[in-house]
């Protein structure tokens, strides 16, 4: 398997990480409104911001917290469910590239995931 590369590699990733997110029963959920208003737009939201994660190309230049949090408002999201998440961009990674890059999407997706986790713990106490 080669490295990531650039912005195919990572839309085939995230192809296949919202394939195994959607047959996901528990993760499912969280990402209806995702599915209702078009993945592909999502898909190029999602490459802009993992381009930019990985080769800083700058073509991402949104507040990707802002979303998350106003859906754990909705729906909240557990250890569990950031478990699954990670679970799931693993396999979708480990499945198409084997590198330094996917190994720094994978830490990087570890990251991010944990910050998430700590700001709603902290934002949305239970």
């Amino acid at each position: 398997m080669k490295d990531i590369t650039g912005r195919e590699g990572i839309r085939q990733i995230m192809e296949d990480f919202y394939t195994l997110l959607l047959s996901d029963h528990e993760m499912r959920p969280f990402f209806d409104d995702v599915v209702k208003s078009g993945l592909d737009h999502h898909f190029d939201i999602l490459v802009d911001f993992w381009d930019n994660m990985l080769f800083y190309t700058g073509a991402y230049g949104r507040n990707a917290m802002r979303p998350h949090l106003a859906l754990h408002e909705k729906r909240p999201m557990s250890k569990e469910h950031f478990a699954a998440w990670l679970s799931h961009l693993q396999k979708a990674i480990e499945g198409r590239h084997s590198g330094p890059k996917a190994e720094e999407m994978l830490q990087k997706a570890h990251q991010i995931a944990r910050l998430m986790e700590m700001k709603t713990s902290m934002l949305f106490p239970s």
